[in-house]
């Protein structure tokens, strides 16, 4: 059973059973279903975690568990799921910081 988004303001949950598999090779470890809408270890939906991310603006995580009837540490442990700690710098571009003089003339302001 997993937390999903509210509906007219009260607490849903799904309840479903993911299919296990037994691998012939594996020798006695069964494989679950993975499904697109459910991460493993969340008791939430990808859904209903994104509906607390969006509860985070201008709230800390005990105004968003209040909000939410949730306790504290369910809405750190969304934070801690669906949001990278640390930054991989190797993917992103070169970022170029305009000076003055560009910025006036992107401002229409005529050259020295």
């Amino acid at each position: 059973m997993i937390g999903h988004l509210p509906v007219f303001g009260r607490a849903t949950y799904l309840r479903y059973r993911p299919n296990r598999y037994q691998c012939q090779d594996c020798e006695g470890h069964p494989i679950t279903q993975l499904l697109e809408w459910h991460d493993v270890n969340s008791p939430n939906s990808f859904s209903y975690d994104d509906h607390i991310l969006l509860q985070f603006v201008n709230s800390t995580v005990e105004d968003v568990g209040v909000k939410e009837g949730l306790s504290y540490d369910c809405v750190a442990g969304t934070l801690e799921r669906r949001i990278e700690a640390s930054v991989d710098w190797s993917v992103i571009a070169d970022i170029e910081i305009p000076g003055p003089d560009e910025i006036a003339l992107e401002m229409g302001y005529g050259g020295m």
